[in-house]
């Protein structure tokens, strides 16, 4: 596999990793562990690394496979991606991978009345109570209405449990699913995530994510959130092309 196609993958991925918004507390360093496993066509694939939060904002993602790589991104979507192996960069800025541009930032700053979708243009549509939990429609910004219809989130009590996005048409083309919350020190943050998107009625892709060995300040290995990319490095240009 070439360093240049997991380009987009890493990319897609920090976005939907988490943020620096849970370090607005007591904490100014966090450290967690994250397996991903994704299921398509019969086919399951997995994927695990470290991840180191700064209270400036810096996150890094540290992956061992394929290749031993480093993911850095901040807050105004500077990113970088480093394989040890190959000793090659690849350098992006595009507010798209901030920090701050996730689900599950949300979570982590303690803003998950609506996990963004207002700050993002999403109107309120309805409000319903059904079955002990409280629902929310939300329509998409005009930009996007002929892309997107209804997005749907799902709270039980506090807690967001699910959120669905479909199109104009009515048909559902992702719905995901927030659970086995535990308290993080005075935030509730759900450490598993399933995801299912919809390629068609007949196609779809399953990724669950899960997250534990939780650790803070003083206790976080800081080799990697201050790891300088070597000068000789060689840099790669038009990785996604």
């Amino acid at each position: 596999m070439k360093f240049s196609y997991i380009f987009k993958c890493l990319c897609l991925l920090s976005i939907f990793w988490m943020s620096s918004g849970f370090i607005q507390g007591p904490h100014q360093l966090v450290q967690m562990h994250m397996l991903k496993r994704t299921a398509t066509n019969g086919y399951t694939t997995s994927m695990e690394a470290d991840l180191y939060y700064s209270s400036e904002g810096k996150m890094v993602t540290l992956m061992q496979a394929p290749y031993k790589t480093l993911v850095s991104n901040t807050s105004k979507g500077e990113l970088t991606i480093y394989n040890f192996d190959q000793n090659s960069v690849i350098s992006e800025n595009n507010y798209l991978y901030s920090t701050e541009s996730n689900q599950l930032y949300y979570f982590l700053s303690n803003k998950k009345a609506d996990m963004g979708l207002s700050s993002s243009g999403f109107v309120l549509k309805e409000t319903v109570f059904e079955d002990g939990v409280k629902i929310t429609r939300w329509t998409p910004p005009m930009q996007i209405a002929k892309q997107l219809g209804t997005v749907e989130l799902v709270h039980d009590k506090a807690n967001p449990i699910f959120m669905s996005y479909s199109l104009p048409s009515g048909q559902i083309i992702k719905k995901v699913y927030f659970y086995s919350y535990i308290d993080l020190k005075g935030v509730d943050f759900p450490t598993a995530v399933t995801e299912i998107s919809y390629r068609s009625e007949k196609d779809s892709v399953l990724t669950k994510t899960t997250y534990n060995n939780f650790t803070f300040n003083e206790e976080v290995d800081q080799q990697y959130l201050n790891f300088k990319i070597p000068a000789n490095a060689k840099v790669l240009t038009n990785p996604v092309k």
